[in-house]
């Protein structure tokens, strides 16, 4: 439990995060399956007949930027990682889109990022995937590691923007 609370709330201060089921996989290698309730604060703006959101909770990477003038050594990950979030935001009836992301995909020889946005009936769904791809960073690719980082973050301050009909 504390793994998967730690795994949103460090990433973002405004998730508040309460298990309601869990099917772990005992340090096997399979996939763990966990149930919860998620609030967030302040996940929306309203700016006139529009709302303005943010739809992404956690951020792999986010503060993974290396300052390339004092690193003399590469970089040693503890283990490859790999996310793929889901996520439903249901619209209300009298809820229009008015700016809908674009899918967008960025790769390179360290890291994978990738969010789908697509709709469905009355529904956003939001397919977000990133991984990386290799244990060992030579200094010689840590600008690969810092371009990977930056399109992360540029990804994640993507906004969806709805309007009132």
């Amino acid at each position: 439990e504390e793994i998967v609370k730690s795994l949103f709330t460090n990433t973002n201060e405004r998730i508040s995060l309460e298990i309601l089921d869990k099917n772990l996989a005992n340090y096997e290698n399979k996939p763990a399956l966990v149930t919860f309730n998620l609030s967030v604060d302040n996940g929306i703006k309203k700016s006139a007949d529009k709302i303005i959101l943010k739809p992404f909770l956690v951020f792999p990477y986010k503060e993974g930027s290396i300052d390339l003038d004092q690193r003399k050594y590469g970089l040693e990950l503890e283990n490859l990682t790999n996310f793929e979030m889901e996520y439903k935001i249901t619209l209300q009836e009298n809820m229009k889109i008015d700016f809908l992301p674009q899918t967008t995909v960025f790769s390179n020889e360290v890291g994978f990022i990738e969010m789908k946005y697509a709709i469905h009936e009355n529904q956003i769904i939001i397919n977000q995937k990133s991984h990386t791809k290799m244990l060992d960073i030579e200094v010689k690719k840590l600008p690969l590691w810092n371009e990977f980082v930056k399109n992360c973050n540029k990804m994640y301050n993507q906004s969806i923007v709805l309007k009132n009909e």
